[in-house]
Order: structure tokens, then C-alpha cells, then sequence
């Protein structure tokens, strides 16, 4: 994804996550608006990982990469890993309907048209 297509505050968002900030977006996505609260990389490995037992062995390994390559980027400066993906929990889905997913969920940025800041939820 070249820089003009990139938007750089919710990339910032993205990586605020990564430091524990929770910030609350609601997503403009392939015309449905999605809410939810943005959690880090580790975070959604994490949850995923004790879903059940199969995924535990399958994404645990995953967790504890996404932390080690986070942990090289604080360390050395020059490393630079690409945001590709934002994940939310506490998700609403919005098109005829509000519904709730229990699960985080995970978003290509570049399937984002637009975003606010704040959630929504059902009334």
C-alpha cells in the first residue's frame, strides 16, 4: 500500500494499540460500518490462542512471534514492521442490523474507507 493511500492517524491508532490504548473507532468497510474497540496484534493472537485447544497449539506459537518482533521494533529503530491488519473487540456490525460478535475481529486497513472515533451500540 503506497503512503497516499495510507491513512497515518489510524495507523497511529493502530500502533497506540501495540502500548495498550484501547481507543474506540467505528470503520467505514466495504460499505457496512463496524465498531468496536481496537486491541494490539498480541492481544488478538492471545484471545484466539484460548479459543479451545487445537487453536492454543496453532497460535500460541504465532503470539509469541508477534511479541518478539514488537519487542526488536522498541529496541531497534530501524526495524520496521507494516501495519497491514487493525483488530477490534467488543465488535458491532452494522448493515440491516446491529450485531454483536463475541470474538475479535480482525480488518484489513486497506478495506477501510473511513473511520470515526467513538462506538456505536444498540439502542
Amino acid at each position: 500500500m503506497d503512503i497516499k493511500s495510507k491513512d497515518i492517524l489510524l495507523e497511529y491508532l493502530v500502533l497506540a494499540s501495540e502500548s495498550g490504548v484501547s481507543a474506540g473507532v467505528t470503520l467505514l468497510v466495504n460499505g457496512d460500518y463496524i465498531s468496536g474497540n481496537i486491541i494490539s496484534d498480541k492481544e488478538y493472537y492471545e484471545f484466539i490462542s484460548n479459543i479451545d485447544e487445537n487453536f492454543n497449539s496453532l497460535f500460541s506459537s504465532i503470539a509469541n512471534e508477534v511479541s518478539a518482533r514488537y519487542d526488536k521494533e522498541k529496541e531497534d529503530e530501524s526495524v520496521n514492521i507494516d501495519r497491514n491488519f487493525i483488530h477490534l473487540k467488543n465488535v458491532y456490525c452494522v448493515n440491516k442490523n446491529i450485531n454483536s460478535i463475541s470474538v475479535p475481529l480482525r480488518i484489513k486497513i486497506s478495506d477501510i474507507s473511513g473511520f470515526t472515533f467513538g462506538t456505536m451500540s444498540q439502542n
